[in-house]
């Protein structure tokens, strides 16, 4: 699926696109307040080595405008599960739904997974986290029993975070 959103366009990621992911992710950090998250941590960036196994995997999108890569999502598969790992839209092109576009595109390539669910943690009050993903129909974990990766993910992401985290899930339904 390759979307475009005015002058925006979404599809997979080339080899010189990793490049750029860093940036992206670290300019998007810095929309979170020092209360929710350490200057430390809004410089620390999704390794190169697991970003390049994603894209040579076909697991990992940008978002470009005018040739240069604004937004990236990488996501993976574990068992019927599709999970967005990391999800960055540089502040400069927010509030366009790149954001948006980008989670349809994890939804779509988990359904061609086969996937039954998607999983992401987040954290659970800052507004283009927990609320974004509700919008979109994500739910918390209170009808179905959180999976064990998604479980692990948040104990570990509990340990840094000075905010709350909360896993939260999308059903896909069979087309």
């Amino acid at each position: 699926m390759t979307g475009e959103i005015a002058n925006y366009s979404i599809g997979l990621a080339a080899v010189a696109d990793i490049s750029f992911i860093a940036s992206i992710e670290a300019a998007a950090a810095t929309m979170f307040p020092e209360s929710v998250l350490l200057a430390a941590q809004r410089q620390e960036t999704t390794p190169i080595g697991l970003l390049q196994q994603a894209q040579a995997e076909k697991r990992l999108w940008v978002a470009q405008q005018d040739g240069q890569p604004v937004g990236f999502l990488l996501a993976d598969r574990i068992g019927e599960w599709g999970w967005v790992q990391e999800v960055s839209v540089h502040p400069d092109a927010g509030g366009r739904g790149i954001g948006k576009q980008l989670i349809m595109q994890a939804l779509e390539w988990s359904r061609q997974q086969q996937c039954q669910y998607v999983g992401l943690t987040t954290f659970r009050d800052v507004a283009w986290n927990g609320p974004f993903y509700q919008r979109l129909g994500f739910m918390e974990f209170d009808q179905l029993p959180t999976p064990e990766f998604l479980q692990q993910a948040l104990a570990g992401e509990r340990e840094w975070s000075r905010f709350c985290r909360v896993a939260m899930y999308y059903p896909l339904k069979p087309r």
